[in-house]
């Protein structure tokens, strides 16, 4: 700690907003390609990123489920990779002899990063419920704007998909003149390995490839009862999971999505129905 507050203390004042900065638009970069991917690639059974990959997905199918999390809800993911990095980058960066402003570029970065979903949820909120800094900052381009992320959610999702603040997308999408970088990439992966991204499929074919019924639950912590179930399963079946949940709801918090994953495969293995995703925060 003390080798990292000496170097910052030596970096003149105006390269540490240069820095930050840089972090800032790396970071735009960074959730960009990290969204593509997890929007196109994989499916909710691949190693690591599968609950992330089965998120976005059931984002384009409710995406105002965002706006219902709580702050730890949308970062407690994110900070699970980014603190052991971050603690490997204070163990090596001495003896890489790396500066200060490496040191205020990677805050910088790792500060987006992990805030990515809380503005990327704030460019799903309406006007009047957001605080007026954060409509300034939206205004100047700071954080991803209402508008700017309403692009991309329409099928095929196929673009603007940096959400911290979106000022790489038009470079990124093709829009200053030159072909998208997401069009060459899946054009490459699809020469190599034949694989089409989901982005390549019509709007009628995305409802039929999307990873199943969508069920979400409206829980109150408080009284621990589920207020009620929205579900793209026939009644019937929704009425079973309705039914079973009350059993194990009061049980969860509501970032603790696991038991009720495990659940509804046994529950999919008794119906014979395709998998499911599930959405469970406080009403």
């Amino acid at each position: 700690r003390r080798v990292l507050c000496g170097r910052l203390a030596q970096l003149p004042p105006t390269e540490v907003p240069a820095a930050a900065a840089a972090g800032w638009l790396l970071a735009d970069l960074g959730t960009g390609f990290y969204h593509w991917g997890v929007d196109n690639y994989g499916g909710p059974d691949t190693p690591l990123v599968g609950n992330q990959i089965a998120a976005f997905q059931g984002h384009h199918t409710r995406p105002w489920i965002i706006l219902h999390r709580e702050f730890s809800n949308n970062t407690y993911q994110i900070c699970k990779p980014a603190l052991p990095l971050l603690l490997a980058y204070a163990a090596v960066s001495e003896g890489l002899g790396l500066s200060g402003e490496a040191d205020v570029l990677t805050a910088s970065f790792t500060a987006f990063v992990v805030l990515s979903q809380t503005l990327h949820g704030w460019s799903h909120g309406s006007k009047a419920a957001l605080p007026p800094w954060v409509l300034a900052m939206q205004d100047l381009g700071v954080f991803i704007s209402r508008q700017a992320h309403a692009e991309h959610h329409t099928a095929p999702f196929e673009g603007n998909y940096c959400i911290v603040s979106g000022v790489w997308n038009p470079l990124l999408d093709g829009k200053l003149g030159k072909t998208s970088v997401f069009r060459k990439m899946e054009g490459a992966i699809f020469k190599r390995w034949g694989v089409v991204p989901r982005c390549w499929l019509t709007k009628e074919e995305l409802e039929r490839n999307t990873l199943g019924p969508v069920v979400t639950f409206y829980y109150d912590e408080k009284s621990q009862e589920t207020l009620f179930c929205q579900s793209t399963l026939p009644h019937q079946f929704t009425n079973v999971v309705q039914s079973k949940s009350r059993v194990m709801m009061p049980r969860l918090r509501s970032f603790a999505t696991q038991p009720i994953r495990s659940h509804f495969r046994f529950l999919q293995r008794q119906t014979s129905m395709g998998p499911m995703r599930t959405h469970c925060f406080v009403g």
